[in-house]
């Protein structure tokens, strides 16, 4: 590509020069977010770079199909860990829009993926044939399995509650899991995961919870757990089951695949 022009408008990524879009109101990037976060997500890094992320050129949507996978930013740009910031996956999601993905964002992004949400759509259909609510008890995902569902509209007519419980004294305290479990298992373990789905129950006016405790990464990991193993543990109607799963990839990506997975357990099990 090196010496080949390119036409701006299909650039993905931060530059350094061009006017900015002439955009009336508040600017809705084509990437999926609007200005202001962006702004936050880039923080300190915006005034060493004069401005340019308020300069990022949308992804025309008929060409979206050749949005570049390995990062944002032009050469100027890679190298100093803004890029990263602001990955995104490239895969083209049945809205057809380019949605962030990475350190910080995924949050935002993940309640704006086509598959979760249909699967929160299931979820919610599902739950409501049985008049059943969900209580969500999570630790490597930090809320997000809640956020993801409360991202419906009229998941208070389903979804109960959400504790994160990322430390072992909130596992404890919020959901009774027994410290003896974590001394002799580990927090990452079968018999923590179910403890936390029946304490998510317990102490909770639903019937159905969900647990996810694993290690998302880069560090954490070792032989015997490496990074990416996630446990699951779901108390449906009274009756408790669990799996274990090896993600790949990145923080994002673990965290992101925890998410659904949870999900498609549960849509599975409350239609059992």
């Amino acid at each position: 590509m090196a010496g080949r022009p390119v036409a701006a408008a299909r650039l993905v990524g931060l530059q350094r020069d061009g006017p900015p879009p002439a955009l009336g109101g508040s600017v809705l990037h084509r990437l999926g977010r609007g200005r202001e976060l962006l702004d936050r997500a880039v923080g300190p890094a915006a005034s060493r770079l004069g401005g340019a992320v308020r300069r990022l050129p949308g992804v025309p949507l008929v060409r979206h199909g050749q949005a570049r996978a390995d990062g944002l930013g032009g050469p100027p740009l890679q190298g100093n860990g803004l890029a990263g910031r602001l990955r995104h996956h490239g895969r083209r999601p049945g809205r057809g829009l380019l949605h962030l993905a990475g350190p910080g964002l995924v949050e935002a992004a993940v309640v704006n993926e086509p598959s979760i949400s249909a699967l929160c759509e299931q979820l919610a259909q599902a739950l409501l044939a049985r008049g059943w609510m969900l209580a969500a008890a999570e630790s490597c995902t930090g809320g997000m399995i809640a956020a993801a569902c409360t991202d419906l509209a009229g998941s208070s007519q389903w979804f109960e509650r959400g504790v994160v419980s990322y430390s072992n004294e909130a596992k404890q305290e919020l959901l009774g899991v027994d410290p003896d479990l974590i001394a002799q298992h580990g927090a990452v373990s079968e018999v923590v995961a179910r403890a936390m789905a029946f304490g998510a129950v317990r102490h909770s006016h639903a019937q159905v919870g969900v647990a996810v405790t694993g290690i998302a990464g880069p560090t954490g990991g070792n032989a015997q757990k490496p990074v990416g193993t996630v446990w699951f543990g779901f108390q449906v109607d009274g009756r408790l089951s669990s799996e274990m799963r090896l993600f790949p990839g990145d923080r994002a990506a673990i965290r992101t695949a925890t998410v659904r997975r949870a999900l498609q357990r549960l849509v599975e099990l409350v239609r059992s």
